[in-house]
């Protein structure tokens, strides 16, 4: 049965926001990451709104959401979380957020249990101080912006650290990148976004979430992998340790991006999840 996924728009807190949407039932709200969008999703939409209502939203300033004008910081990310929540009229959702998108996924669950039904963090920002070297300097005034110029070598230098330089990538998902940086404001929400959270250190001490896991109210899945060039492995088994009654799914020839390099099996472990049945 091919599945329709709707793509609509809604206001979030005067915000224009775009969003991918399918199936009905128990709502799953997917963030992306830094500079991608909801394609990051196009691989779990269609088989998981089988079961649930399943969103995918670009965050402001990311896709064709609102780029101008927008505040970046981590605190108007979980807003924007809930306002979105309100929008599609969600008491609460399971969020699952990849990277960045893991990191604000994170955020609202710590300060907001009440609206998070399921935590799903996918080599999430927040466990370490480690980062891929290229994106601490691209942190940097001036040569962020130099990194960040022609949008075509930009967006290859991303799909190297999402997939690692020796896989291929689907050239579609390739040009839909190229698109929605290329639109007016682009550039500057990757640049600003990512300084919020990371200098030429790495990640800034306030975002290293890792002692918080212990803290969350709701079930927690963690899922990595292995052959991520943004965060290093032990970030993942750090958080591990850190939640120990946690799902851990570990995709051990998988890079930033399992949920599309692995999508069958992270489909039905998520699936599991959700539903509260045994891992298969």
């Amino acid at each position: 049965m091919t599945t329709t996924v709707r793509h609509e728009h809604v206001s979030v807190d005067g915000m224009d926001i775009h969003y991918a949407a399918a199936g009905s039932g128990t709502p799953i709200v997917f963030l992306h990451g830094l500079g991608a969008s909801c394609i990051t999703w196009e691989e779990n939409i269609g088989p998981l709104s089988e079961r649930f209502s399943v969103y995918a939203p670009d965050i402001p300033g990311h896709g064709d959401s609102v780029k101008l004008g927008v505040d970046y910081n981590t605190d108007a990310g979980v807003s924007f979380i809930l306002g979105f929540l309100d929008a599609i009229d969600a008491p609460t959702a399971a969020l699952a957020g990849s990277s960045m998108g893991g990191l604000i996924a994170l955020l609202t669950g710590l300060s907001h249990p009440e609206r998070v039904s399921h935590l799903v963090l996918i080599n999430t920002a927040g466990f370490g101080r480690e980062i891929a070297g290229y994106l601490r300097v691209m942190s940097l005034p001036l040569l962020g912006e130099i990194m960040e110029g022609p949008t075509h070598r930009s967006a290859k230098a991303m799909m190297r650290l999402v997939f690692g330089p020796r896989k291929k990538y689907p050239e579609e998902l390739f040009q839909e990148l190229v698109r929605t940086r290329s639109l007016p404001g682009g550039r500057d929400a990757v640049l600003k976004s990512l300084r919020q959270g990371v200098d030429i250190f790495g990640m800034k001490r306030r975002y290293r979430l890792l002692d918080s896991l212990q803290d969350l109210q709701m079930p927690l899945m963690i899922v990595w992998g292995a052959l991520d060039p943004v965060f290093p492995p032990r970030h993942a088994y750090a958080a591990a340790e850190a939640a120990p009654d946690a799902r851990f799914l570990f995709f051990p020839n998988a890079g930033h991006w399992p949920h599309m390099e692995e999508a069958e099996r992270f489909n039905t472990e998520v699936t599991a999840f959700l539903e509260g049945t045994p891992s298969p």
